[in-house]
């Protein structure tokens, strides 16, 4: 998604407050996230679409996160003793992947 340099800044911060807009008065938040995008910049780029089109200013306690997709498919068959124990035959396929989420508290000051 590509922004216009007319587009509402959003400002973030890991923080709890924004230092640029110290002092001025909160009148909503909201909690605030982004699922399952394929790229640490898409989370970020949803998240501030959606600060944006819903009226926030900024979001504060930024946090990202990476989670881990494994898919795949395992077969395991029993094989027979060898001594006195019992061994499988494991075949199959697995694929690990990421997905990042991004969250935070999204909030609008007064005017």
């Amino acid at each position: 998604m590509i922004h216009s340099v007319t587009d509402k800044p959003i400002f973030l911060s890991t923080t709890d407050t924004v230092p640029a807009l110290a002092g001025r008065a909160v009148i909503r938040s909201d909690v605030a996230w982004s699922a399952g995008a394929e790229t640490m910049q898409a989370a970020h780029v949803s998240l501030t679409a959606w600060a944006r089109g819903n009226g926030f200013d900024a979001i504060v306690g930024l946090r990202f996160e990476i989670v881990p997709n494994v898919t795949g498919k395992i077969q395991t068959a029993l094989s027979g003793p060898l001594g006195n124990n019992t061994f499988t035959n494991t075949s199959g396929w697995t694929s690990t992947g990421f997905t990042f989420y991004a969250y935070g508290t999204a909030i609008q000051y007064q005017a």
